[in-house]
């Protein structure tokens, strides 16, 4: 989880990033089948966010286990998910692979507004 330095401090003395990979980390050691993340790089800088999208390509790589992000930062959607569906009022206006979803025309209006 790339802790290691910090195993002595307490969870409340570390930086907002290393908090939420500690959340991570502690719902990992149940050996979980599915990982479900709300929000999960809400308030982090580029580089923090950078860092957790890698950290979550190395727990399905090493886990095996499936990851459900629900996500509003595209730079981290774009670098996770294998597979994205996009909600607008509680509808899915699009679903499949994630480049053809963030591509889709509906979501560009949906989420950017439209030219009309």
């Amino acid at each position: 989880m790339g802790l290691a330095e910090a195993a002595d401090r307490p969870a409340g003395h570390l930086n907002y990033g290393d908090r939420r990979r500690v959340e991570i980390a502690r719902a990992i050691a149940l050996a979980p089948s599915l990982l479900l993340l709300d929000e999960p790089s809400a308030g982090m800088g580029p580089s923090e966010t950078d860092e957790l999208a890698e950290l979550f390509v190395a727990i399905k790589r090493e886990f095996g286990c499936s990851i459900l992000v629900v996500e509003h930062d595209m730079t981290m959607v774009r670098a996770v998910a294998e597979f994205t569906l996009v909600l607008d009022h509680g509808v899915v206006i699009s679903s499949g692979a994630t480049t053809a979803v963030l591509a889709d025309p509906a979501v560009t209006a949906a989420y950017l507004g439209s030219s009309r």
